[in-house]
C-alpha cells in the first residue's frame, strides 16, 4: 500500500510537471514558427495588392495553420484583426475587422523591438479589455526594419498539450507499469524477507508451548530482524537451562531426601512393630530419627534460602562490618568441629578494617567457606580465614591444605548440589550456591583457585561503601 501511494504520488507530479513542459514546448514551437509567417502576414498587409492576391495570401495562411495546429491572426499596426484562421463557425468565432484591445500593448512592444533588432517575439499577457483567446498561450511576432506596412503574426496555441502528451505519456505509462510491477516484486520479496524469521520465531514458540523447550531458529544477524532472532534463541536457551535446572533440582532434592526418609521409614516401622526391644537400641533408633529429620529441615531451609535469594526477595541490612571480629566470630563457632578434626585455624586481617556488607550474611558466606574448607581438609591440616582491603572495597578469603580440587570440577563449583571432590553424606552442595548468590546480592565476586595435593582458596571481593549523595 505505500508503495502504491509513492507511485500514485509520482505520477500526479509527472504529470503536472509534463503538463508545464508541454505548455512551454508548445510555446517555443510558435515562437519558431513565427519566423516565416511574418514574411508572409507582410505579402497580406503590402499595399497595391490586389483582392485575388490577398484571397490567395489568406488561403496560404490557412493551410499553414491548419498544418501546424495553431490559430493564426495578422494584425497591423493598430491591433486590428485582418486575418483570423478560424473558420467563423460559430459566428463570432473569427476576429477579422476587429481590435484585440486587450493586446495593444503586445502589439507595440513587439514592433518596438522589431524596430530595434529586425525581428520582435514576445509571450504576449492580455492587459484590459476582451480576451478572446482564454487560458491559451500567445505569441506575438513582427519583423522587418524596411516593411512598407509591418504586420504582426500572432500565434494562438490550443489549450490542450495532447501533441506533447500523446509523444511523452505512452513511455510514461510504460515506465509507470514496469515500475509498478517491479515494486510489487520488491514488496513480495521484501515481505517475505520480513515474514520468513517471524514465522520461524511464531512455529518454534509454538513447539515450546507444547513443551519442546529446546529450540533455535536460524537467521540470526545484525539488523532488526536478525536481533530479534537472536533474543529469541537467548531466551529459549535460558528457558531450556531454567527448566534443565528445575528437573535436576527436582531429581537431586529427591535424592538427598530419599537416605534419610528410607532410615526414618525403615526405624519407625521396626519401632512401630516392637522389633526393637532393647532399650537401648530403640534410643539409638528415635535418636536417628531425630537427627534425620533435623538433616530433611535443613536441607529445605538451605533451598528456601537460595530460592529466596534467587528471587530478590531477600533484604539486605548494609552497614559497616568490622572484619576482625567478623572472622573471629566465624572461627569461634568452627573451632569445636576442627578440634575434633585435628585442623588447625588461624586467622589473617589487617587491624581496623571495616567492610562495606550486611554482617549476618557475611557471617553465613564464610561460616559456609570454612565448612566445606574443614571437610576437604585431613587431620594436622590449617584452614585460614583473611581480609584485607582493595580499594574501594575489601577482600575476604578462605584457605586449606587440602587435596585440591582437580581442574575439570571448577567450572560447577557453585552450581546447585556440586559438591567438588567432598565424598557423599558430607553436606548438601547447596552452601557454595549459596554463597555465589549473597556475594552476588552485594554487588560483589567470588572465585576459587585449587591446586591438587596442595589446597583450595575461595576470594570473595566485596565493592566499597555507597555513593556520597548529591550536592555533599
Amino acid at each position: 500500500a505505500v508503495i502504491l501511494l509513492a507511485l500514485s504520488l509520482i505520477l500526479v507530479i509527472s504529470a503536472v510537471s509534463l503538463g508545464i513542459y508541454a505548455r512551454e514546448v508548445e510555446v517555443d514551437r510558435l515562437r519558431d514558427l513565427a519566423v516565416p509567417l511574418v514574411a508572409e502576414a507582410q505579402l497580406l498587409l503590402a499595399p497595391g495588392r490586389d483582392r485575388l492576391a490577398r484571397e490567395a495570401v489568406a488561403e496560404v495562411l490557412t493551410n499553414q495553420a491548419a498544418a501546424m495546429e495553431i490559430r493564426l491572426l495578422v494584425l497591423d499596426r493598430e491591433g486590428v484583426v485582418r486575418f483570423d484562421s478560424a473558420s467563423g463557425d460559430p459566428p463570432g468565432e473569427n476576429l477579422e475587422g476587429r481590435p484585440l484591445t486587450a493586446f495593444i500593448g503586445a502589439v507595440e512592444r513587439v514592433l518596438a523591438r522589431a524596430a530595434l533588432s529586425g525581428l520582435g517575439r514576445i509571450v504576449a499577457r492580455p492587459g484590459e479589455g476582451e480576451n478572446p483567446f482564454g487560458d491559451a498561450r500567445v505569441v506575438f511576432a513582427a519583423g522587418g526594419r524596411r516593411a512598407a506596412a509591418p504586420a504582426v503574426v500572432a500565434l494562438v496555441a490550443p489549450v490542450t498539450a495532447a501533441p506533447v502528451l500523446g509523444r511523452l505519456l505512452p513511455p510514461l505509462l510504460l515506465t509507470l507499469a514496469a515500475s509498478l510491477a517491479l515494486a510489487s516484486l520488491a514488496g513480495y520479496l521484501l515481505s517475505r524477507w520480513i515474514a520468513a524469521p517471524i514465522e520461524r520465531v511464531t512455529a518454534a514458540t509454538g513447539a515450546m508451548a507444547e513443551g519442546s523447550l529446546d529450540q533455535a531458529v536460524p537467521g540470526e544477524g545484525g539488523d532488526e530482524l536478525g536481533r530479534l532472532v537472536a533474543s529469541f534463541n537467548a531466551m529459549s536457551r535460558r528457558v531450556a537451562a531454567t527448566a534443565r535446572a528445575q528437573r535436576d533440582l527436582l531429581a537431586n532434592v529427591a535424592h538427598e531426601l530419599r537416605t534419610p526418609l528410607t532410615s526414618v521409614r525403615g526405624y519407625s516401622q521396626a519401632l512401630r512393630d516392637e522389633v526393637i526391644n532393647d532399650p537401648v537400641e530403640r534410643q539409638a533408633a528415635i535418636s536417628l530419627i531425630g537427627s534425620e529429620a533435623e538433616r530433611m529441615g535443613r536441607l529445605i531451609g538451605r533451598l528456601l534460602d537460595l530460592a529466596r535469594l534467587e528471587s530478590g526477595q531477600t533484604r539486605l541490612e548494609m552497614g559497616g562490618v568490622p572484619a576482625a571480629p567478623l572472622l573471629v566470630s566465624v572461627r569461634d563457632r568452627l573451632r569445636p568441629e576442627a578440634e575434633r578434626a585435628g585442623v588447625h585455624t588461624r586467622i589473617d586481617v589487617a587491624e581496623g578494617l571495616v567492610i562495606w556488607g550486611d554482617a549476618e550474611r557475611l557471617t553465613q558466606v564464610l561460616e559456609n567457606l570454612a565448612t566445606n574448607a574443614l571437610r576437604a581438609t585431613p587431620m594436622g591440616g590449617e584452614i585460614t580465614l583473611g581480609a584485607a582491603a582493595k580499594l574501594p572495597g575489601a577482600r575476604l578469603w578462605v584457605k586449606d591444605t587440602g587435596a585440591g580440587i582437580a581442574p575439570e570440577r571448577l567450572a560447577g563449583l557453585f552450581d546447585r548440589f556440586a559438591r567438588g571432590d567432598l565424598p557423599e553424606g558430607t553436606g548438601f552442595g547447596l552452601g557454595l550456591a549459596i554463597v555465589r548468590e549473597l556475594v552476588t546480592a552485594h554487588g560483589g565476586t567470588v572465585a576459587v583457585a585449587s591446586e591438587l595435593n596442595a589446597g583450595t582458596t575461595v576470594t570473595v571481593e566485596l565493592p566499597g561503601g555507597p555513593p556520597e549523595p548529591n550536592g555533599s
